[in-house]
């Protein structure tokens, strides 16, 4: 009977840590762009000939918010 190595036993134990971290990353970036889309796309979504003021721009919306969260979700993938 052969017994496990050292560096078979870190990568039994590193491989599910390291593999669950990328998939909630993934999650986690799918989730914020899908939100990020989906307000654009309420912005957007104004009818034509709607006669009342144009709403105010949510500040979670904005081109610059949306761009915080990206930047911030891909500094923490790097």
């Amino acid at each position: 009977m052969t017994r496990r190595g050292l560096r078979w036993k870190f990568n039994a134990a590193l491989l599910p840590v390291v593999a669950a971290t990328v998939l909630l990353l993934g999650w986690l970036d799918a989730r914020h762009e899908r939100d990020a889309v989906m307000a654009a796309h309420a912005f957007h979504a104004q009818e034509v000939s709607d006669q009342s003021a144009t709403a105010a721009i949510e500040g979670t919306t904005s081109a610059a918010a949306v761009a915080r969260r990206s930047l911030i979700m891909h500094r923490l993938y790097a």
